[in-house]
């Protein structure tokens, strides 16, 4: 490929889309080819010292996508990029604009995110819900590719938004943690942990989640194993609201809450199993940390992602979708399971950080 690309995301923050962006761009400037990282703001960027030096970071200075027309023109016009891989379809509907108005001539590779028509049924913001996912279906077919992580994500886009499934290619996130790092008396224990079996969660605290659903899902569990506990990872806009749920069904002592962490490893390695309770999903990363550290998931059958990770019976348990009985089941059944971690681990082979650069790589050197 070119030896320069340029990268645009929103942001450095706590997400896994994040974390990917900081991976991949790490991975190509190890291999010697040059990465600007253009970023929107760098508000809260927890993961911003993940980036290697060889990185050229770029901050625009704006909240939005849609105030950063402005500064992206005038890297456009200054750098004259070949190829930009965007990490965010508005960012990506923005660009495909900006070419057409300054007439430059540069490919656009937008990495999908979400299973957007799902995103769109819950979406609470009526600027995102109707403004953003118009231009989206109006303008997104303008991209010269687009890199789905799952097959069903691509499925949703050519059915949906409308895309040509030749113009997209199916590429699984990378594992972005460090599985080594993690001594193997575990000596590094999570504070909520003690001796009883500790169920795990790590994600956002939104709507996307379905941690409402989980917590009633764990209170059906406990009622049968009291040894249990739910450690909830995570930050966001339903914290109140969830620990609310919680006192209700008086789980103050079961469920514990704990904010944005480094040590993730060390909370993978310390679960007796790790939960996915998503609505929708594009390819769920913590699904495949999980693995790669050892530890079974079960995972409601949401679009999109589980399904091409979860082996049953192997790797962890798939529950029917929304389905609160279901995903208690496969709880229980999970914790009574002897699993073989050399197996969950070999599952997560797939996933390996060097395959899937030298896929991106190869993905956009074919453009």
């Amino acid at each position: 490929m070119d030896r320069k690309i340029s990268f645009l995301i929103s942001s450095l923050q706590g997400g896994g889309a994040e974390r990917v962006c900081i991976a991949l761009a790490n991975g190509f400037a190890e291999r010697d080819i040059e990465v600007d990282l253009l970023v929107l703001n760098l508000n809260d960027a927890k993961y911003q010292h993940k980036l290697c030096e060889k990185v050229n970071l770029i901050n625009l200075n704006r909240s939005h996508a849609r105030t950063s027309f402005s500064p992206l023109t005038r890297y456009l016009r200054t750098n004259r990029p070949q190829k930009i891989l965007v990490f965010n379809h508005q960012l990506a509907v923005v660009l495909i604009v900006l070419r057409k108005m300054l007439a430059l001539k540069f490919k656009i590779i937008s990495r999908n995110i979400n299973t957007l028509s799902y995103q769109n049924k819950i979406e609470q913001s009526l600027w995102h819900k109707y403004i953003v996912y118009f231009f989206t279906k109006t303008f997104y077919h303008h991209v010269d590719h687009i890199i789905a992580q799952s097959r069903g994500m691509a499925n949703d886009l050519a059915s949906n938004v409308g895309l040509d499934r030749k113009r997209i290619s199916v590429i699984n996130n990378p594992i972005t943690i460090k599985t080594d790092c993690v001594s193997e008396d575990k000596a590094i224990l999570p504070k909520t942990r003690d001796d009883r079996q500790q169920i795990l969660f790590i994600g956002s605290l939104t709507p996307q989640k379905g941690v409402c659903l989980l917590i009633d899902a764990f209170k059906l569990c406990v009622e049968s194993n009291p040894r249990l506990t739910l450690c909830v990872v995570g930050q966001g806009p339903l914290e109140k609201q969830l620990k609310a749920q919680v006192k209700r069904l008086e789980m103050q002592e079961k469920i514990f809450f704990e904010s944005f962490v480094s040590n993730v490893e060390a909370y993978y390695s310390n679960a007796y199993v790790t939960v996915l309770s998503s609505i929708y999903e594009g390819f769920p990363n913590v699904l495949i940390e999980s693995l790669a550290m050892g530890t079974p998931v079960v995972a409601f059958d949401c679009p999109s992602g589980p399904e091409e990770i979860i082996i049953d019976g192997i790797n962890g348990y798939l529950a029917k979708y929304l389905d609160v009985e279901d995903l208690s089941t496969k709880l229980s059944e999970a914790l009574n399971r002897n699993w073989d971690s050399k197996k969950i681990k070999t599952s997560a082979e797939r996933f390996d950080s060097d395959y899937i650069i030298t896929e991106y790589i190869k993905e956009i050197d074919r453009l």
